[in-house]
């Protein structure tokens, strides 16, 4: 048998790495060791000297700041201006912190949620429209005494009905009680004066024409334009509120005495009360306010917090600037306190008591409320769609009262984010709102059921308190049961829409009836919200703010505008004289007695002038206390001879109101017989004191002008009239009579005046609406 071949061995990497692993890992080391070596010392012999670095550096930071700013190197880099500075340590500026404000959050708010309820902030007063009304409203004959005490004027009637004796209990009740708050109101605490003491009015203003603008030229300050009243001069004496009427067919009772009276048969009479007042309507946005709550409440939509914006009223404050431009109660010039905003925004200013005033000027003595709602009237329509964006219910609305038509209206409401509003509803075929509509909604019986009581001013003085006042023309009446179509669809469940249409904002109103001529006014508003969070401590992040201290939240007051100027309400006219001899023959032609007594001399020693004055009353006797209401702006012409004193006592065709026929009637004074024996005459109309005057006619050319030439018979032409007048003030001016009777403003003002005795005279007497309502008003 063969032998066989023995095979080679074979290599085996464990047993030789076993064997001789150390010396391979020692050889591979030194072998790197090596190369790290080498590398190291061609860098070394490559590096650059660190000292020639520096020194570049150092150079070239040198020649850069050389370069900075040289107006010589169009190329040179324009300096640090306000942040770097060599002095400084590191040579910068520190940079505040607040020159840096954060516009968020600086983290995410990544953390949990809070569930906790915060006190909603309150928004500002948005756009607002500020307006002067002059103009009588329907009122009781409610007179003032200085004891405090209260009389009312009533009259005889015909036998009341047994079904309306209960109203007319109710009635009394309610002017009883308006009178007690006219009393308290009066002695309520003292404001800063706002004008003039009661007593005569001064001198006209001679201008352009009454009822040119709702605001002079700013608070203090004169106009260069002739005729102006300069500042500290004129001004109107108001109303006497304490005066009694001459109307033969009222007596004067006190009001404690009303229910003896009715039972005799007397029943308050009505009259009339020049009001001047101040209108503001201004917006709030409410949409943003119900934002506001969602955030606040912790709720998911707008439209669930809505219904938790509920408002307690809003405050006033007033600053008052006399005429010759200091801030009543201040002894400060207007114009060196505006000029300093800290002192602008606090002298002057104080908390307006405006509900203690309107119970005292408006309330106490408004016969009817004037609603808005659909009218006839109301060309544009927009009164029809107010009612949407009023929150009676908040007392956010004062009441206007319900004024005599022929003699003054209320401004239209021209807010662009109502107007806006208005014009998609009427594109979206919204209901126009009936004032049956709101009157049910007044009184809880509309679609909205039972609201939360309105007391004080804020309660409508309708015929819902007083249904003995109704009949045609009384203002605003208790509405038949379930009248009135176009009621507000929208209620006070989803007060954010209306008929489909977003709202985005609600009215506020205020009115200030206390403002006299030449004085101007300053007011800031804020609404007030109702805490819904008040008393319910554990729902809040923080129980202190659902205390008693924050039961109501104020907003920020907003400042509405600039000052408004009450203008003055007397204007001065040069009138034609040949015209004025016209009127005198038409009117006194056949009693040749008072013709003379009125007619210009002879020998052209007079001229003739025109007064435009606002009359808010007439006195009927130099020698006592009584007086007559008027509201409206009456006009009249008087001869006046050179340096004689430019008015005088004057007879007027003067339209006064009449409690017997509750409307305007002509009356005149018997107290003047001209002419003797069969001849003697009375002239027509009545004795009006208040054009009595303080300038003086200096001079006069025009007029019936001789000329005179050589051989021919002297010609007299009458040529046109030009005065001059200085005023109580020294200052001259002057009037031309072409130009007056031209003036534009002036004729409309005179046409409207005129308009108005002959609608009072030829008007026909006025029936009773019916037997069983002793206190029925005129017909329309």
């Amino acid at each position: 048998m063969a032998k066989s071949k023995s095979s080679k061995p074979k290599f085996d990497i464990k047993e030789f790495m076993l064997k001789k692993g150390e010396y391979v890992v020692l050889g591979v080391a030194g072998a790197g060791l090596l190369l790290l070596l080498f590398l190291g010392g061609t860098t070394y012999t490559e590096a650059k000297d660190p000292k020639k670095i520096a020194d570049g550096l150092t150079s070239k930071a040198q020649q850069i700041q050389r370069s900075v700013g040289d107006p010589a190197d169009p190329s040179a880099v324009p300096p640090l201006t306000g942040m770097y500075d060599p002095t400084k340590p590191g040579g910068y500026i520190q940079i505040a912190a607040s020159d840096f404000p954060l516009s968020g959050v600086m983290f995410d708010p990544t953390a949990r949620p809070d569930t906790k309820r915060e006190n909603p902030r309150v928004d500002r007063i948005g756009s607002f429209q500020v307006d002067l009304v002059r103009a009588p409203m329907k009122a009781h004959d409610i007179v003032l005494d200085p004891e405090g005490g209260a009389k009312i004027a009533v009259k005889v009637v015909k036998k009341v009905a047994e079904a309306d004796k209960q109203k007319i209990k109710d009635a009394l009740a309610a002017i009883k009680g308006n009178a007690g708050k006219a009393r308290n109101a009066q002695k309520a605490g003292a404001q800063p004066p706002t004008g003039p003491a009661f007593g005569p009015s001064g001198p006209p203003t001679a201008g352009p024409g009454p009822g040119s603008s709702s605001s002079g030229p700013g608070p203090g300050s004169s106009s260069s334009g002739p005729g102006i009243m300069p500042p500290g001069e004129g001004g109107s004496g108001g109303f006497n509120q304490g005066g009694m009427r001459s109307e033969t067919t009222i007596n004067y009772i006190p009001v404690e005495d009303l229910d003896r009276a009715a039972a005799e048969g007397k029943l308050p009479a009505m009259t009339v009360v020049p009001l001047r007042m101040v209108v503001v309507n201004a917006t709030f946005p409410f949409k943003k306010q119900a934002e506001e709550m969602k955030r606040a409440l912790r709720m998911k939509t707008a439209a669930e917090a809505a219904p938790f914006v509920r408002f307690d009223g809003f405050d006033v404050r007033r600053r008052v600037i006399a005429p010759d431009g200091t801030i009543v109660g201040t002894g400060k010039k207007y114009a060196e306190v505006v000029s300093s905003q800290k002192d602008n925004d606090t002298v002057g200013w104080y908390d307006y008591r405006y509900i203690d005033k309107y119970q005292e000027l408006v309330a106490s003595r408004m016969l009817s409320t004037h609603l808005e709602g659909a009218d006839k009237k109301d060309k544009t329509g927009i009164s029809a769609y107010l009612p949407y964006f009023y929150r009676y219910e908040d007392n956010l609305v004062m009441f206007l009262p319900e004024l005599v038509d022929e003699l003054g209206k209320y401004p239209e409401v021209k807010l662009p984010p109502i107007l806006d509003t208005v014009r998609k509803m009427k594109d979206a075929a919204a209901p126009q709102v009936q004032k049956s509509a709101v009157l049910e909604r007044l009184t809880g019986k509309g679609k909205e059921g039972p609201q939360s009581a309105r007391t004080g001013i804020f309660a409508p003085t309708t015929g819902a308190g007083t249904a003995v006042y109704g009949g045609a023309g009384a203002g605003m009446m208790m509405p038949p049961p379930g009248g009135g179509e176009g009621k507000l669809e929208s209620g006070l469940g989803n007060p954010l829409t209306a008929a489909g249409v977003e709202i985005d904002d609600i009215l506020v109103r205020f009115i200030d009836p206390d403002v006299r001529p030449g004085y101007s006014y300053e007011y800031m508003l804020r609404v007030k919200l109702i805490n819904p969070n008040y008393g319910n401590p554990k729902s809040m992040a923080n129980p202190v703010l659902a205390g008693e201290s924050f039961k109501t939240l104020p907003g920020p007051w907003t400042r509405l505008g600039e000052p408004l100027t009450v203008p003055r309400e007397s204007h001065l006219f040069a009138y034609d004289p040949v015209k004025y001899e016209e009127d005198v023959k038409a009117a006194y032609g056949k009693q040749q007695s008072l013709e003379a007594r009125f007619k210009l001399p002879a020998g052209n020693t007079h001229t003739v002038v025109q007064k435009m004055t606002w009359l808010e009353q007439v006195r009927v006797d130099s020698g006592t206390n009584q007086r007559e209401p008027v509201g409206a702006w009456v006009a009249a012409e008087m001869p006046v001879a050179r340096s004689g004193f430019i008015g005088r006592k004057t007879y007027v065709k003067l339209p006064l109101w009449s409690s017997e026929e509750d409307r305007y009637q002509l009356r005149e004074l018997q107290t003047e017989k001209v002419g003797k024996g069969k001849d003697a005459s009375t002239p027509k109309g009545w004795l009006v004191e208040e054009f009595v005057g303080r300038d003086v006619l200096v001079d006069f050319e025009g007029g019936k002008v001789t000329t005179r030439f050589a051989g021919k018979s002297p010609v007299i032409e009458d040529v046109n009239t030009e005065l001059l007048i200085v005023r109580p003030d020294g200052r001259l001016m002057v009037r031309n009579s072409k130009d007056d009777m031209a003036n534009p403003e002036r004729v409309r003002d005179v046409a409207e005046w005129t308009a108005w005795q002959k609608n009072v005279e030829t008007a026909a007497p006025v029936g009773a609406a019916g037997d069983n309502n002793p206190f029925a008003r005129p017909r329309d």
